[in-house]
């Protein structure tokens, strides 16, 4: 028996030993020898199927990245809107004097609920591609896909300590909030050794410093790379979110020689509060500023922003139910949508035109009559769900195509126009998704506005989606719709040129 085992150990030790081998020693045997042009008819064949094999590689590799980037670009935008709700939090619990409502509470306990999801999706996100992150510098070798790799890794953890430092910010300022998170909660099955745990990782010198050591990579790399790489917007969108946030800043230029986490850790279970305090200065340097910079990226303004005489050239010509598209390339969120147009939006008409068609006093309607009042009459989604905004805010873009469908009856009407007011309230869908009815996303409003058309959807990431370069397409494929004004990088378009120029756009694209 003490044999058996003893062999068993034996086999096993050598099985594990055999798995484990060194790079060192593959590497010692990958000397390369031999003629290529003496190679047999077998040799030859076997070498061409193999450079085949690996560019299709290279191709599946690059699909599948730029489908994790596309897909953290909606995990990307679902902090932007948990952020929002932060700082919505944040004023209501300043300005609560007494005890915490059991509203405010649940919604505190829900944002913690939220964060704990968001978290889990950007960690499994990273843990798919920590290969890219753990990659030494000598592995990029001129790699853009490589390069891409690290950048998607890189902009998830800043994404994570940025929705982090956020969430910091408000402990750290409001004490009750601070015991309200350390306790977990039972209702949502989140431990209050997991929330400990989250904000000890958050107040980690190894984590800082390893972030910094890949922000320091990815500005080396980026500067030898750009100028020779072919152009990627999924490379682009990257490295922007990386350049765009403020804790990434702050920790490439940070001093941790004091650092005090590893203490707070040990003291943990006692000292609660230390968790906060002994980081003080971290946090204010991290939260400095931070609602100016997190997740609103814009360059400039808009080419058509606040010009008068354009407002009302478009005012003169929209009617109800007109399609709104628009481009505004100096925004992060542009940039990486594919197609010509980034946003739709739809023209819901004024207290009078909902009047003359007998639609003022709708009770899908009524509720909204002080909003409208106030000029709010284009219906958009946006991160923060489904609104209505006014022409003005609207018009902070380069480009405005106006759509309009042809021969639209007054029945056609009503139904379009109370399609549209129950969109209103729904949540952003970040998963894209045509086929669900209670979340929905900009160009998804045609979709649902107008149902007895048909719209042209593509698949991304397992849903059925459509893009704003869609509706634009309908010019082309039927008589049903026609453009009704066009302005191009602040311009207007004359008539005969205008849909020419927008189906030309479409497939050659000026990012």
């Amino acid at each position: 028996m003490i044999l058996r085992l003893l062999l068993l150990s034996f086999c096993t030790c050598f099985f594990f030993s055999c798995l484990s081998t060194p790079d060192d020693l593959i590497d010692a045997s990958l000397i390369k020898v031999g003629d290529d042009s003496a190679l047999s008819m077998s040799g030859l064949k076997v070498y061409e199927e193999k450079a085949a094999f690996e560019r299709v590689r290279k191709e599946k590799e690059e699909e599948l990245i730029n489908d994790d980037v596309h897909y953290f670009s909606r995990l990307h935008e679902w902090s932007l809107k948990y952020r929002d709700q932060i700082f919505d939090l944040a004023k209501q619990v300043e300005q609560e004097k007494g005890p915490l409502k059991a509203d405010l509470i649940h919604r505190l306990v829900l944002s913690n609920n939220d964060f704990v999801h968001l978290r889990y999706a950007l960690y499994s996100l990273l843990k798919k591609n920590r290969n890219y992150y753990q990659k030494p510098p000598s592995g990029w070798e001129g790699s853009q896909h490589s390069f891409k790799g690290l950048c998607l890794s890189l902009a998830i953890v800043v994404t994570l300590y940025d929705n982090m430092s956020l969430s910091m910010n408000l402990l750290d300022q409001h004490e009750r909030v601070q015991h309200l998170f350390l306790e977990g909660s039972v209702d949502y099955d989140i431990s209050p050794e997991y929330n400990r745990e989250v904000v000890k990782s958050f107040y980690s010198s190894r984590r800082r410093l390893l972030i910094r050591e890949k922000m320091q990579l990815f500005s080396e790399s980026y500067e030898l790379l750009k100028d020779d790489s072919k152009e990627d917007n999924y490379l682009d969108y990257l490295a922007v979110m990386i350049l765009q946030s403020p804790s990434a800043a702050i920790i490439e230029q940070s001093d941790f020689s004091n650092d005090l986490s590893q203490s707070v850790s040990m003291r943990l279970d006692h000292y609660q509060n230390s968790l906060f305090s002994s980081h003080k200065k971290l946090l204010f340097d991290i939260s400095k500023d931070f609602g100016n910079t997190m997740g609103k990226f814009q360059s400039r303004v808009g080419y058509l922003y606040e010009d008068e005489k354009v407002l009302a050239d478009v005012q003169a010509v929209l009617k109800p139910m007109d399609i709104l598209l628009e481009k505004t390339p100096f925004r992060l969120t542009d940039k990486f949508i594919p197609g010509h147009f980034g946003h739709v939006a739809i023209y819901i008409g004024t207290e009078e035109d909902l009047k003359s068609v007998g639609l003022w006093e709708h009770p899908r309607i009524v509720k909204y009559h002080e909003q409208i009042r106030q000029g709010k009459v284009v219906l958009e989604a946006l991160r923060e769900g489904v609104v209505l905004n006014t022409l003005e805010h609207f018009m902070n873009v380069d480009d405005l195509a106006v759509i309009r469908k042809n021969d639209m009856d007054a029945v056609q009407g009503r139904t379009y126009t109370l399609n549209a007011f129950r969109q209103l309230g729904k949540e952003y869908d970040f998963n894209f998704d045509v086929e669900t009815l209670n979340k929905i996303v900009c160009s998804e409003l045609v979709y649902q506005v107008f149902t007895d058309d048909d719209w042209a959807t593509g698949e991304v990431l397992g849903s059925v989606t459509i893009s704003p370069d869609a509706v634009v397409q309908k010019l082309e494929d039927n008589m049903n719709y026609r453009l009704v004004l066009f302005y191009h990088k602040g311009e207007k378009v004359q008539p005969e040129k205008d849909t020419k120029l927008v189906l030309n756009l479409l497939s050659h694209d000026e990012k």
